[in-house]
């Protein structure tokens, strides 16, 4: 049991430790981005000399789209998955992964929804034991396109839209082991593909974004262009995108459009390459992620921009798509026990040992 007292006692004593300021470094940036953002010869200069990720892009930086969220009638989906993962304590490599699917049609004056979930469980071989996690999360990932696919291809009006909740470029596989990183990029490119030749548009949702490409044009023009000899781009070293994007953005604008050169992009056909751009939703901003077909297609860019807004002003700030997906994903405590305890009772059933740890078997009973 947490003793509160002693932790408030704690906390207290570093609370001027806790949080930082960076208004310094903000206005170095937000002054940055201004210069470049004018200057003519900026993307020649800045051409693939550099030690950092970089986005190309066509329009002028500074310039911003505004949206009155006019859309009304679409239909969206989204996809969301969680996870058991094997555990030792529990006698088996068994694993589940749940995926919850929303299907919210509007139409004026009445709209629906349509809420699923299905599980599917994986048992592993002991020589995968050390993967296993791995590739829970990469089946995961897999089933959520599927499903969306699946469920948006139920719906016949043109307007619709599949929303995920991440990025989709293919980051975590970049450190994985050769076999599982060669295995799920081809499975995830071959369902993106699908949702091209089905002209399914699809876009990937980041709150929170981490990304710095942005952030690296800028330490672009503090170094002079040679960050190797010139040790200024340190001086926004605590900024990201966001913050760029914050120095001139308004409600409900977004930015040009960026296209992504990540090392994992180069596998990517042409067509699925990933581009991306930053949203003011008023609550935060956000990254959108979409594919070359679509941001080639600037109608579909702005029904896509127009639905996320809609759908984060009826979430109170977060896309209740998103919401909802995740609550149907979600795998609770008793849900939890409630697969370990049917795997214990089957194991009885055919008199098989199931060896649950003293240790689980602590958690679930307690006496003193």
């Amino acid at each position: 049991m947490l003793n509160r007292s002693i932790l408030l006692g704690q906390l207290s004593k570093i609370q001027g430790q806790l949080f930082s300021d960076y208004s310094k470094e903000y206005s170095i940036l937000a002054q940055a981005w201004a210069v470049l953002s004018r200057d003519p010869d900026f993307k020649d200069k800045v051409g693939n000399s550099s030690q950092w990720s970089l986005p190309t892009w066509n329009d002028k930086l500074l310039t911003t789209y505004a949206y009155q969220n006019k859309q009304q009638n679409y239909s969206i989906v989204a996809a969301d998955g969680s996870q058991v993962y094997p555990d030792r304590h529990t006698g088996t490599l068994c694993s589940m992964i749940n995926i919850g699917t929303v299907i919210a049609d509007y139409n004026q004056p009445k709209s629906s929804i349509q809420l699923n979930s299905k599980p599917y469980v994986h048992l592993f071989e002991e020589k995968d034991w050390f993967e296993a996690i791995d590739i829970v999360n990469c089946r995961r990932q897999e089933l959520e396109f599927k499903h969306a696919l699946t469920q948006a291809l139920t719906i016949e009006r043109n307007e619709r839209l599949v929303l995920f909740d991440g990025s989709l470029i293919f980051w975590h596989l970049e450190n994985m082991d050769k076999k599982l990183h060669d295995t799920y990029i081809t499975r995830y490119l071959a369902l993106l593909d699908h949702y091209h030749k089905k002209n399914v548009l699809i876009a990937g949702y980041i709150s929170m974004p981490k990304s710095k490409e942005l952030v690296n044009l800028v330490r672009m023009q503090l170094s002079d262009f040679e960050p190797t000899t010139n040790d200024n781009h340190t001086l926004v070293d605590h900024m990201l995108d966001t913050h760029v994007a914050q120095s001139y953005l308004k409600p409900f604008e977004r930015t040009i459009l960026f296209a992504n050169h990540s090392p994992i992009v180069k596998l990517y056909p042409d067509h699925l390459k990933p581009y991306f751009f930053y949203l003011h939703i008023d609550s935060e901003i956000v990254r959108i992620e979409i594919p070359q077909w679509i941001a080639h297609d600037a109608k579909a860019v702005d029904f896509i921009v127009e639905a996320i807004c809609d759908q984060s002003k009826k979430g109170f700030g977060y896309p209740v798509v998103l919401s909802e997906a995740h609550e149907q994903a979600v795998v609770k405590g008793p849900d939890r026990d409630f697969f370990y305890q049917i795997i214990y009772d089957l194991g009885q059933r055919q008199k098989q040992m199931i060896a649950f740890s003293l240790k689980q078997a602590k958690k679930r009973i307690v006496s003193v």
